[in-house]
């Protein structure tokens, strides 16, 4: 039975796609739904030039500070991304439990959250919309593809000209 549905997304072109998804899933189990979006750590090059250009104890508050602003701004994005997506009222979207947004390595994160909160079901996209093929499973749908130990329900993400070629 599926009572808890983690939905992993990056916020990008295909979010409201896989989001509708999510949402006739949640809808048929009455599950509830945790929102997942990870930030990858800064890059070395950027870790280089804070600590090039400021003294130690200001770049790691800076750093710190930086960090923990950006993560309350996408926690609010995906509030209103969540919102506009699923008409005039909250109601629309009551069964978003959380919204969770991580510092990390994105596959390792997510299984990482999946297996705190005990889901039952991973629901994302099946690549960020980046790839040069439409065809690809990207890298962290792999990664949580082959570590999961709950089912993983991947979107699989297509062009619309795409699909109505097909017919």
């Amino acid at each position: 039975m599926i009572r808890t549905i983690l939905f992993a997304t990056d916020l990008g072109v295909f979010t409201s796609y896989v989001l509708q998804h999510v949402v006739a899933l949640a809808g048929s189990c009455k599950a509830r739904v945790i929102v997942v979006h990870v930030v990858e750590p800064l890059g070395s090059f950027a870790n280089a030039m804070v600590k090039s250009y400021l003294p130690q104890a200001s770049g790691e508050a800076l750093t710190t500070a930086g960090v923990e602003e950006m993560l309350a701004s996408i926690r609010a994005r995906v509030k209103v991304v969540l919102a506009q997506e699923y008409m005039d009222s909250q109601d629309d979207i009551s069964f978003i439990d959380d919204i969770q947004v991580l510092q990390g390595q994105p596959a390792q994160v997510i299984l990482e959250e999946a297996g705190r909160r005990q889901v039952d079901l991973i629901v994302m996209g099946s690549h960020s919309g980046k790839a040069m093929d439409d065809h690809t499973l990207g890298s962290v749908a792999n990664k949580v593809l082959l570590r999961a130990k709950v089912p993983v329900y991947v979107v699989p993400m297509v062009r619309r000209a795409d699909l109505s070629s097909s017919t």
